[in-house]
């Protein structure tokens, strides 16, 4: 798995993990993976990763967490084999869905799984 695509995956678990409406159904591996962060993350990123945890269900929250594990897993390629075991035991059906839009007046919408309907107006 690339880099860009574990921490995208562990970023939204531990987001999920921190945000108790979004914890149903991400299992204990959600929990352990933010446990991870906060022992491998540098000590100087303890102030980032207190501001996550105080707000994660800010966009502005996943994205420096996601800053964060790329800048990681970047620096040291090993952490990357534990992360990627680590998110292996992810409940299945667990996605990963990333969008990024810029501009005015846009309209976007992602959908994950069967049977959905959206409307964008």
């Amino acid at each position: 798995m690339s880099i860009e695509a574990l921490a995208a995956q562990a970023a939204d678990l531990a987001v999920k993990h921190l945000v108790p409406s979004a914890a149903k159904g991400v299992g204990k591996v959600a929990g352990d993976v933010w446990a991870w962060i906060t022992r491998k993350a540098p000590k100087d990123e303890a102030p980032t990763l207190a501001k996550i945890e105080e707000a994660p269900e800010k966009a502005s929250s996943r994205t420096k967490l996601l800053g964060l594990l790329q800048e990681m897993l970047e620096e040291n390629p090993d952490l990357s084999s534990e992360l990627e075991a680590m998110l292996k035991e992810a409940p299945e059906g667990s996605v990963t869905q990333t969008m990024t839009v810029e501009g005015d007046t846009n309209k976007s919408a992602q959908v994950a799984g069967h049977n959905n309907t959206t409307t964008i107006s």
